[in-house]
């Protein structure tokens, strides 16, 4: 088998996103222990973690919404997502990258999964084991976005700014991460609970007070967001939202970027704002600013950045000039 060098993997509440070397996959954060029965229709592949069957992914559509919610790191259903991922790389890989909220990233916590990952048996649903990096890292989720600018940067031959300050706007949550002549600053990292999903809700509640009905699925709610309408059963719903998602934008995220940079960073002004996250594909076109950058395809930007940071440190490790420990506190 082929030998990739580096694979990284950005396990989300809503999606995960999974990226290596001329690979870029997107899928649902779903896993449940449940399995189909009956012999009619096509089985789904499902993944085995400790002789624990899951299904994962795309496959579970039909079974319902099984979306991974709070608590779920290093759970059996944690290494399901996690071994799926990795049984979309056609070879073996010598390092993988993965991330963790900055408000819960710390040396201990790192140990424990890498610990979980290693010591766990995970197969494909051939019962065949699926082959497993040889490294595995661990870095604050938003840093993969930061990485990714850099590469991005550095294909223009152009140098980071000084100090930037980065968004990652999830599902549930938002994290924010600092970065000063290119190192990560230990301790400047935070989650905050306001992911996209705070402002769905918001649009959800107004919905049901608009038209008497509930909105359940979100993809009508997006709709609502970029086109103003949706069209259920025949029905054509309007509604204007702009004002809320405005709100949630200016009274919520700016606000709480600018007490964070001024109160717990201490700071005046940051030269650069960088923004990604599956979210920011729901509100981009409202979050337009020159004083902040919104990553090309935000929502696979950690993803890329875990290959990028994954691939620099295989590349050390092979020049023998640094230890790959050195390289990974200052991430």
């Amino acid at each position: 088998m082929k030998s990739i060098n580096a694979i990284g993997v950005d396990i989300g509440y809503g999606y995960t996103k999974v990226c290596g070397e001329r690979l870029s996959r997107v899928f649902p954060s779903q896993v449940t222990k449940l399995r189909p029965r009956g012999a009619f229709g096509s089985q789904p592949e499902i993944i085995i973690v400790n002789n624990q069957p899951f299904v994962v992914g795309d496959e579970i559509d039909s079974l319902g919404d099984f979306s991974v919610r709070n608590e779920f790191l290093g759970t059996p259903e944690y290494l399901a997502l996690m071994g799926h991922a990795l049984s979309l790389v056609k070879g073996y890989c010598d390092i993988l990258v993965m991330g963790l909220p900055p408000g819960i990233y710390d040396e201990a916590r790192v140990a424990k999964l890498e610990k979980a990952i290693f010591e766990s048996k995970i197969r494909n649903s051939d019962g065949s084991s699926l082959p497993m990096p040889k490294a595995v890292r661990f870095i604050p989720q938003g840093a993969g976005i930061y990485y990714d600018y850099v590469n991005t940067l550095q294909q223009r031959s152009m140098q980071p700014p000084k100090t930037v300050a980065v968004i990652d706007l999830g599902s549930y949550t938002l994290d924010v991460v600092f970065y000063e002549d290119r190192r990560y600053i230990t301790g400047a990292g935070r989650s905050y609970p306001l992911g996209i999903s705070t402002l769905l809700k918001d649009i959800k509640a107004h919905f049901a007070k608009v038209h008497g009905t509930f909105l359940d699925n979100d993809e009508n709610v997006l709709s609502l967001i970029r086109e103003g309408s949706y069209t259920h059963f025949g029905r054509t719903y309007h509604l204007d939202v702009n004002p809320i998602v405005e709100e949630y934008i200016n009274e919520k995220v700016n606000k709480l970027v600018y007490n964070w940079v001024t109160s717990d960073l201490r700071r005046k002004s940051v030269s650069k704002v960088l923004i990604g996250g599956g979210g920011v594909s729901c509100i981009g076109q409202f979050m337009k600013n020159d004083a902040v950058v919104i990553v090309d395809e935000p929502q696979m930007s950690n993803a890329r950045g875990y290959y990028h940071f994954g691939r620099r440190q295989t590349e050390v490790l092979s020049a023998g000039d640094e230890k790959p420990e050195t390289i990974v506190r200052i991430a």
